[in-house]
């Protein structure tokens, strides 16, 4: 039961320091784009696996979740002004997580 708490805070701490990486000004981030999007693979497959660690009895509306978050990151660009979506960049993001709910998933199997 401790784990599933730790893991509930780590996820919800993880999703909150994400969407604060997003409005963060452009000046304040790394140019190098391949970098920003092993980044951002990262990030969300980290988020992915965490929120189906910490919600292991509903992984596909975990996994519905997670992706709607990292489609809801990207468009939360939408109300900076300097700032535009990229679609490749949600697929990437939408990737990310997707590889974390998998790989959660099969550790949860594992696990059990």
């Amino acid at each position: 039961m401790e784990s599933t708490l730790v893991a509930q805070v780590l996820a919800w701490t993880t999703l909150g320091l994400i969407l604060l990486g997003t409005v963060v000004p452009v000046g304040l981030k790394q140019h190098i784009v391949a970098a920003a999007n092993i980044k951002s693979v990262f990030l969300f497959a980290f988020m992915g696996l965490l929120f189906v660690v910490a919600y292991p009895t509903d992984r596909r509306v975990i996994a519905l979740l997670c992706i709607l978050m990292a489609t809801a990151s990207e468009s939360l660009l939408l109300i900076l002004p300097d700032r535009q979506i990229r679609i490749e960049r949600m697929v990437i993001k939408i990737l990310g997580v997707s590889l974390g709910v998998l790989i959660g998933g099969i550790l949860m199997v594992i696990a059990n």
